[in-house]
């Protein structure tokens, strides 16, 4: 019988295949790598995701080909986003194309995939916040799979509009260095409520591995696009938007 979990997550797939497809032909690849890359990227990512999982929350790996079979269960995040960025590097290496410029079209896609997965990740019952009360109301799990697709269906849209402002100099980094600076920002605030395991703890830090590898997001976000833009010259940033 065909779980709604998997319908949600097969929808993700195609349409980040599709965005990823489109965003790539219109940043001047050719239709051969625009698909390659996004094929690239969900191996990448999907071993990546697969390891983060059983490496951070000390779960057993029965076979090594479990790394490639998502239906058993347990995912990470940021092992996802890595595999991926990883498996980015390598395929834009071989091919010798930018690899920054890949990330541009490739993240924009993987925030909309990410959001058709909360989904999936509310109706399984996983990633939930802990209880809350509003006003008095009776308490009640927040539901961050759901907080977290809205936050990215409004990324998607934001990081969309500021790429299309016209240019004389084309901000090559703008899509990927917004999405890691966001999402990696929500992501640390997030973890504030939830109430899941988040995996180990990095001990000089007293913080979770999960907040850990969203700093790392913010730092590469913040990175790019002091790199490929003085990103913090608030004239140009006001222009920008």
């Amino acid at each position: 019988m065909i779980q709604l979990y998997d319908v949600f997550t097969s929808l993700g797939v195609a349409v980040f295949l599709f965005l990823t497809f489109k965003n790539a032909r219109k940043d001047g690849f050719s239709p051969e790598l625009s698909l390659g890359m996004g094929l690239i990227f969900l191996t990448g990512g999907l071993i990546g995701g697969r390891s983060f999982y059983h490496a951070f929350h000390a779960v057993p790996l029965e076979s090594p080909l479990n790394l490639i079979r998502y239906d058993r269960g347990g995912f990470m995040f940021h092992g996802v986003l890595v595999g991926g960025i990883f498996a980015t590097f390598f395929i834009t290496t071989i091919c010798k194309t930018s690899f920054i410029k890949a990330l541009d079209s490739l993240f924009p896609s993987f925030a909309a995939s990410t959001a058709c997965w909360r989904l999936g990740c509310f109706k399984a019952g996983c990633c939930f916040g802990c209880n809350v009360s509003i006003l008095g109301s009776p308490s009640f799990r927040l539901p961050l799979p759901l907080i977290e697709t809205g936050f990215l269906i409004c990324l998607v849209w934001f990081v969309d509009v500021i790429k299309k402002k016209p240019s004389k100099n084309p901000f090559v980094g703008i899509s990927a260095g917004l999405y890691l600076l966001l999402h990696g920002t929500f992501r640390i605030l997030s973890d504030n409520w939830r109430a899941d395991d988040l995996g180990f703890n990095i001990s000089c830090l007293n913080i979770p591995c999960t907040t850990f590898f969203s700093i790392g997001m913010i730092l590469g976000g913040l990175l790019i696009l002091s790199k490929f833009r003085k990103i913090f010259n608030l004239k140009k940033l006001k222009k920008m938007i």
